[in-house]
């Protein structure tokens, strides 16, 4: 499943799957969502692992509270794998003081 605020990013992602090219099997896999990590939803509940691929860095401060209680309280996957862009270093410092922060927490 894929998940992404912007309606022109997930068409971009659709178009780039080829899904007209894939068997059935692996097309019915493959859920492109509309939706945001900073608001609770049921479609994100149940997944093993969740991969944050440059997302950090574009939440404002406040929003990351809400972030990580959407993915930490409610979706809960057991593996959680952020990736931030490293050609900015002061996201990179944020990013790294906030996941040392919520890394803290009791479960």
């Amino acid at each position: 499943m894929g998940l992404d605020i912007s309606h022109r990013v997930l068409k971009i992602a659709a178009q780039k799957l080829h899904p007209d090219n894939l068997p059935t099997t692996q097309k019915e896999r493959i859920r492109l969502l509309h939706g945001s990590l900073t608001y609770r939803d049921a479609r994100l509940a149940g997944y093993d692992a969740a991969t944050v691929v440059e997302v950090i860095e574009h939440q404002d401060p406040p929003r990351l509270a809400a972030f990580e209680r959407v993915l930490f309280e409610f979706a809960q996957p057991q593996t959680v794998v952020v990736k931030v862009d490293v050609t900015d270093t002061t996201t990179v410092e944020e990013a790294t003081r906030w996941w040392q922060e919520v890394a803290r927490r009791p479960s």
